[in-house]
């Protein structure tokens, strides 16, 4: 009995000892957006991945400069400063090289990229759907990128497709 005594009272000191040394999150900077974060982190090296995930959110919407600003340690307590920047919209985003049949096919149009927010998911998409088109159409090598980017002082893009599409192959 009393042996289970100590191990009991081991597994609660330990288990206290692990709950003091979690730190709570405190992100300042992010007035208005709905970010995912773990606001309990174990350590300083959590709080720095929960940071790069936050940075990865802001970037997805449309926050391309976003950046941790500064990081502050106060006893249980990690504070990370958030600088959001404007957040990027696309002026125009045009088909450049690309074949007219391609245009239509891959659905370029520019109600997808006239005035909307920058979001790189969505050019993620529209290379694949280019990259798929070509490969299915004798270009399994094809290269696309954007070509003629300008960024201007209200952080508005305007770009242009730029297809490689290598070796023809029947």
């Amino acid at each position: 009995m009393r042996t289970l005594l100590i191990i009991l009272s081991l597994s609660t000191l330990s288990w206290s000892a692990l709950a003091q040394n979690n730190l709570q999150l405190e992100v300042k900077g992010l007035a208005g957006e709905k970010i995912d974060y773990k606001k309990i982190i174990k350590s300083k090296s959590d709080g720095v991945k929960e940071g790069a995930k936050i940075l990865q959110q802001l970037y997805a919407s449309s926050y391309l400069s976003a950046s941790i600003d500064s990081t502050l340690i106060k006893k249980d307590k990690m504070i990370l400063i958030v600088e959001r920047g404007k957040p990027f919209e696309w002026i125009k985003l045009s088909s450049g090289n690309m074949d007219p049949k391609a245009e239509a096919s891959i659905d370029l149009s520019s109600r997808l990229f006239l005035q909307k927010p920058f979001n790189p998911k969505q050019l993620a998409d529209l290379y694949e759907r280019t990259i798929r088109y070509y490969e299915d159409n004798g270009y399994p090598f094809v290269n696309v990128k954007l070509d003629s980017i300008e960024i201007n002082t209200e952080n508005q893009i305007s770009a242009a497709l730029h297809i490689e599409k290598n070796k023809f192959y029947k």
